[in-house]
């Protein structure tokens, strides 16, 4: 059941230099599930009583973006709804227990997707299975195996909802012979990770980039990385949302949470604005940037928002030889995140909005239209939604346009649009996956631009975590106590 719902409407208002309202929602696939509901295709105008009522749940989700919508999914779906990607399970360190029937409520203070997630260009860095005698000892091999398992599950409901996904690999662009080394190198951790091999190629000269991308111009190499996709986000989200509630789970929206207590029965009474009581004998607190306005004020976590930015291409069919254009990245982005003390959380530019770097990547979504997200920055405040026109321009025109000069048309004229929205980023740009209080309140939060990309992977096991009450190796190194050892 779902309860509350409207339409979606981007965070931010008129102040946010989309195109136009109607761009925007359209830009989230909102247009298509507001048509849906009119002609009664879905079954979530429902405004009745939720379901479980004055019951105690079994786990209660606080946020209703990638993260909580997939927990919830996982918890109730049955695994071959979800695509059921073949895992070696032992090499994860826990074995998969079988799904039993769980009463879940998730509680979103706006509508599905209407921050980080809505807002984000979906894409799926993904290089395919990790190879099974692997052990997941390091963050490479986890988000690996996150990436894959989020990839798969978004292909799995595409063949059946059509959430905007396509499998257009990812290419890796190298423009000076620094960044050339840096992509050999990935390629060849790349291979030595996968375990299908062939899926990656390092590609050794603006000849073989133009293999893949033949109008591409001031580059000297490149990585490509077959099994990469892209999604649309908030098509995605609501597709797990509507797949929980049709299995039993109960999503409310407009449901703002005010406080949050665990009473001496080690039940928790979470409060919304509404003054509706829940209670539960687990809560997730999965609502990005803000869970410290959700949690209790000695269990606050190093998470904050960084700001990044999208532009929109107009609407102009494209050229034959951008029609297969796979994700685009660039790996200054990549050698610049790797060094924290230059760029602490992936900020791109310093206190006075001077670039550190010059940071972007970018997609032909499935309704044919470019989006290339730049820079990150803090936000003045927790709701800056405020577009740098000028810092926008200046990353297109250094990176994105001096590499592949025919998407600059695309990006002129009516039609065009560019917002920004706000992603949560921890202190040490890993995410943040873990029970904080000792008894039953975790947290999920903390992937910063991964939320897409890993998230459905990371809650799969959450779940496992939350039925079995065992903690998956897998999701070892995400920790909340690990910040509080570097503070001693």
């Amino acid at each position: 059941m779902r309860v509350g719902i409207g339409r979606f409407i981007p965070p931010g208002g008129k102040g946010r230099s989309v195109a136009s309202a109607t761009t925007a929602v359209v830009l989230m696939g909102c247009a298509v599930l507001e048509a849906n509901r009119r002609e009664g295709k879905s079954n979530t105008e429902c405004k009745s009583a939720p379901r479980y009522a004055g019951e105690v749940q079994d786990v209660l989700i606080v946020g209703g973006g990638i993260i909580g919508t997939s927990l919830a999914a996982h918890l109730v779906v049955a695994p071959g709804k979800l695509g059921n990607p073949q895992l070696n399970c032992g090499s994860f360190g826990h074995e998969f227990s079988k799904p039993t029937p769980l009463r879940v409520t998730l509680l979103e203070k706006q509508s599905i997707a209407s921050e980080a997630t809505g807002l984000s260009a979906g894409t799926i860095h993904s290089a395919g299975p990790l190879k099974s005698e692997l052990p997941l000892d390091n963050s490479l091999a986890r988000t690996f195996t996150f990436a894959h398992i989020s990839n798969k599950l978004y292909e799995h409901l595409e063949s059946s909802l059509e959430v905007g996904y396509t499998k257009c690999g990812s290419i890796h662009l190298a423009c000076n012979q620094e960044e050339k080394k840096w992509a050999a190198r990935k390629a060849e951790i790349y291979t030595s990770h996968a375990e299908d091999s062939s899926g990656v190629r390092f590609l050794e000269s603006k000849e073989k980039v133009g293999q893949i991308v033949p109008v591409a111009q001031d580059v000297v190499g490149g990585t490509f990385i077959r099994d990469s996709a892209q999604v649309n986000a908030g098509l995605a989200t609501h597709a797990l949302a509507d797949m929980a509630s049709e299995a039993g789970a109960n999503i409310v929206e407009n449901a703002s949470v005010t406080s949050l207590e665990r009473d001496a029965s080690d039940i928790y009474n979470v409060t919304t604005s509404s003054g509706d009581v829940y209670r539960a004998r687990n809560v997730v607190v999965a609502s990005g940037a803000w869970i410290n306005d959700v949690l209790p004020k000695a269990l606050h976590q190093p998470v904050r928002p960084v700001k990044g930015l999208i532009t929109m291409s107009n609407d102009q069919v494209p050229s034959t030889s951008l029609e297969a254009l796979p994700v685009v990245y660039f790996v200054e982005s990549e050698i610049k995140k790797a060094s924290l003390k230059t760029s602490p959380m992936c900020i791109t530019v310093d206190a006075d909005n001077n670039p550190l770097y010059d940071h972007a990547y970018g997609k032909r979504g499935a309704d044919g239209r470019f989006y290339f997200g730049a820079s990150r920055m803090h936000p003045a405040h927790d709701r800056d939604y405020a577009v740098d026109e000028s810092n926008l321009r200046r990353v297109m025109n250094s990176k994105v346009f001096a590499a592949i000069p025919a998407l600059r048309p695309h990006f002129e004229g009516d039609g065009t649009g560019s917002w920004a929205g706000l992603m949560p980023f921890s202190e040490d740009n890993k995410p943040i996956i873990d029970v904080v209080d000792g008894k039953g309140l975790y947290v999920a939060s903390g992937f910063g631009a991964f939320g897409i990309c890993w998230g459905p992977g990371t809650t799969l096991f959450l779940a496992q975590w939350l039925r079995g009450g065992v903690r998956p190796r897998i999701l070892d190194g995400f920790g909340a106590t690990r910040f509080k050892s570097k503070k001693s």
